[in-house]
C-alpha cells in the first residue's frame, strides 16, 4: 500500500522511517525498538488511533512516577489499581484473579532503557505474540502505574492480516511451536524460584491454550486430523500447567488431556457449546 509514501511526506529530524520485508509484527516492533532513541516506547497499530493532546500528559506521568510501565484505558475492574505504584508481577496476579488483563502491548507506556536492560523483545514470525510477550514484562518490571485516562482507540477489523491468512494448521503451528513452549518454559522458571507465583503463569498458560482451542471450533475433521499430530508434541507439557495452575476446572481438564486429542476436543466443543445454551 502507500504507507511509506504518507510517512515520508511526514518525515522530520525526530522521526526515524523504517522500511522492510514482511516479517509480521513481533520483528516489527523489535526492530523499531533497537532503532528508537527516545526514552519511553509506545506500540501503536497502524490502524488505530489515539486521542490527540495525550502525550504530554502521559509522558508527564510516567517521567515524574519514574515507574517502568504506564497502563491506561482501564477496564472497570482495573480501576481500584488506579494511581498506585505496584510491581508488575503482583498487578498482574491480580489483574488474572479478577480476569481483566490485557494483552495488548498499545494500553501501555514503556521505559525504553527497561525493556533493553532486560532483553525484553517480542516473538518474531508468529502471531499473538502479545499474549506471550506481557507476563515477561510484568513479571520484569518493579514499579507500574496504571491511570484512569482514555488515550487510545482499537479498531477490530473483520479483514486484519491475521484474521485473512490464518488457517486452522496455521494458528496451531503458532501455538503449538511457538507461544506455548515459550509460556510454559517462562513458568517453569519462575516455578524454581516462587511456587506461589508460577500457579498464575501456569494459569495463564492454560488459559492461552484453551484460546487455541476456541480457535479450533469451525474447524473441519480433516484438520483436526492433522493438528492432533502436533498436539501431541506439547501434551505432556500443558497438562503439567493444568495441575500446577491449582484451578479446580483447568485441573479437571487436564485429566480430559489425557484422553486422545480428537476424543479430547469433541468433549470440550460439547461443553463450550452447552454452556451457550
Amino acid at each position: 500500500d502507500s504507507t511509506l509514501s504518507i510517512l515520508m511526506a511526514y518525515k522530520k529530524e525526530n522521526l526515524k522511517i523504517l522500511s522492510q520485508e514482511n516479517q509480521k509484527q513481533g520483528a516489527a516492533r523489535n526492530n523499531g525498538l533497537k532503532i528508537a532513541k527516545g526514552r519511553y516506547i509506545w506500540f501503536v497499530d497502524a490502524d488505530d488511533w489515539i486521542e490527540p493532546n495525550v502525550f504530554g500528559k502521559l509522558y508527564n506521568r510516567i517521567f515524574t512516577s519514574k515507574v517502568d510501565i504506564l497502563g491506561f484505558n482501564c477496564h472497570d475492574a482495573q480501576l481500584k489499581y488506579v494511581d498506585c505504584i505496584i510491581e508488575g508481577k503482583e498487578l498482574f496476579r491480580n489483574l488474572i484473579r479478577v480476569g481483566c488483563f490485557k494483552s495488548g502491548p498499545c494500553f501501555t507506556l514503556f521505559d525504553r532503557n527497561f525493556l533493553l536492560f532486560n532483553n525484553l523483545f517480542f516473538l518474531e514470525k508468529c502471531i499473538y505474540e502479545d499474549s506471550e510477550y506481557l507476563p515477561r514484562v510484568y513479571y520484569m518490571a518493579k514499579k507500574v502505574l496504571y491511570i484512569n485516562l482514555h488515550v487510545y482507540n482499537y479498531y477490530y477489523n473483520q479483514l486484519g492480516s491475521t484474521k485473512k491468512t490464518s488457517t486452522p494448521k496455521w494458528v496451531c503451528d503458532n501455538f503449538i511451536f511457538l507461544l506455548l513452549p515459550s509460556m510454559k518454559s517462562f513458568s517453569d522458571k519462575i516455578y524454581r524460584d516462587d511456587k506461589v507465583l508460577a500457579r498464575t503463569f501456569y494459569f495463564y498458560t492454560a488459559l492461552t491454550f484453551n484460546i487455541f482451542l476456541n480457535k479450533l471450533l469451525k474447524a473441519q475433521r480433516s484438520d483436526l486430523l492433522e493438528i492432533s499430530k502436533d498436539v501431541k508434541n506439547i501434551k505432556q507439557e500443558m497438562i503439567h500447567c493444568f495441575m500446577r495452575s491449582y484451578d479446580y476446572r483447568y485441573w479437571l481438564e487436564g485429566i480430559m488431556l489425557k484422553l486422545p486429542f480428537l476424543l479430547f476436543f469433541r468433549i470440550y466443543k460439547m461443553i463450550k457449546q452447552n454452556s451457550k445454551v
